[in-house]
């Protein structure tokens, strides 16, 4: 134990909600008595400020007629706006605790005080089953703006504001009803196909988005069976907005079953939270989500088959009838530069070869295959006349050299064979010319 106040009086009680602010907390009590007629009185309310570092009183506000019980405060701008169960609506200057500001409601009051998010208005749920929609100013003044009959017979339930949307849970003569309003009211008392049970809903809603759904949890105050030995009852309810109806969430059996009159709470995770008069704390663990299950694969996608590259086409031999290499011979023409060669990546030079009285000889169009073979050699080797040497229109001498490597039959083989035989032939004519010498040189002698 930290530190503990001192009493305020022998009869004084407090059910009155904590609330936590600023380093302090704030405590309603009230003494409850019963008059000459044993009809029980509520006076001697305190409303107090306590430091939580020390347990010093900061300050303490008396009511002599009036009590603080089953209520709690709400605070905007500086201020605590509180009730009395006598219907009293308080605003306190939460640095000094005096009261600034005071209406009637002429109704009593057993819930807590709820303020909107900018701090402008409160809501307060009377136990007639009105909601006071109160304003608050600048320098904490409480003002009466409307009222919204809820359809309740009555209502001890805090508020619960999501939005633009209020949720408050009551009694509506033999059974529950649960109601959301501000402007409109709609009224849920059903719950599985059946009235919800008798007893009324005591604690705050608590509101929950999920998955796009506006979901509202509460318990109800109702228990079956003979006490102590109740069967079921002091479960939580859940309800979808847009429904018709609620549905049974759990409800608790054995020992666990009782009368409740407790709010639910809800942790990080989604567990939910709450006590009944069983004196048991009851956890609901949230369900695990399932994971949305994969999509199915989409099948695969062929690759294309590659495709071969062109390789280079056979180098084809001469034509039936014709040697390129013969003196005279007639050789094809090569691809002009229009049509180039299919494996050829560059214009082969023209390749007309001269006849033997040197005059050009212009090659066919079915020649063109063979012109591979023989340009490059016609080009280069200087077997050919002088038109030989000349290039078709656009190609310059690289291209001739080109043709070397585009599938064209290798030069200098060729070029042996050629020298091979004139070699040959001229050591026949020397021969034959020193056996002649020689015969003639005999028949001298």
């Amino acid at each position: 134990t930290v530190w503990v106040t001192d009493a305020v009086s022998d009869l004084a009680q407090s059910s009155f909600t904590l609330s936590v602010r600023d380093g302090y907390v704030y405590v309603g009590t009230v003494d409850v008595a019963s008059d000459e007629n044993w009809n029980t009185v509520y006076n001697n309310g305190t409303f107090t400020r306590i430091s939580l570092a020390t347990g010093a009183i900061s300050w303490r506000h008396v009511e002599a007629d009036e009590g603080y019980y089953w209520s709690g405060a709400a605070f905007a701008g500086g201020f605590a706006v509180v009730s009395t169960s006598a219907g009293t609506v308080q605003s306190f200057d939460v640095g000094t605790g005096e009261v600034v500001s005071s209406v009637a409601l002429g109704a009593i009051v057993n819930a807590d005080c709820v303020a909107s998010a900018d701090g402008t208005q409160v809501y307060v749920v009377s136990n007639d089953g009105m909601l006071h929609v109160l304003g608050l100013s600048a320098n904490g003044a409480l003002s009466k703006e409307r009222e919204v009959a809820l359809g309740l017979a009555s209502s001890t339930c805090a508020p619960t504001v999501w939005g633009d949307t209020l949720f408050v849970g009551g009694a509506l003569g033999e059974a529950e009803g649960f109601a959301s309003a501000l402007m409109e009211v709609q009224l849920v008392t059903r719950a599985d196909g059946a009235a919800l049970p008798t007893g009324g809903i005591k604690g705050a809603p608590l509101v929950s988005v999920q998955d796009g759904d506006t979901y509202v949890y509460f318990t109800y105050n109702s228990a079956a069976g003979n006490y102590p030995d109740y069967t079921s009852g002091g479960g939580v309810y859940v309800y979808r907005v847009g429904d018709a109806e609620a549905s049974l969430l759990f409800d608790a059996t054995g020992e666990y079953a009782n009368y409740c009159d407790s709010p639910v709470i809800a942790d990080e995770q989604g567990n939910l939270y709450y006590i009944n008069d069983s004196g048991h704390l009851i956890a609901l663990k949230a369900a695990q989500r399932q994971p949305e299950p994969d999509p199915e694969p989409a099948p695969p996608v062929p690759e294309p088959e590659p495709v071969p590259e062109p390789g280079p086409a056979p180098t084809p031999g001469p034509q039936p009838g014709q040697d390129p290499l013969a003196p005279g011979g007639k050789t094809p023409a090569a691809p002009s530069a229009q049509s180039p060669a299919a494996t050829s990546t560059a214009t082969p030079a023209k390749a007309d070869a001269a006849d033997g009285d040197g005059a050009a000889n212009e090659g066919s169009a079915d020649d063109d295959t063979a012109a591979r073979a023989v340009a490059p050699l016609s080009a280069r080797s200087g077997e050919a006349g002088d038109d030989a040497g000349e290039q078709t229109e656009g190609a310059d001498a690289d291209d001739a050299a080109a043709g070397l490597f585009s599938g064209a039959l290798p030069v200098l083989p060729l070029v042996g064979l050629a020298v091979g035989a004139c070699g040959l032939a001229g050591v026949i004519v020397w021969a034959v010319r020193s056996r002649r010498k020689g015969e003639e040189d005999g028949a001298g002698r």
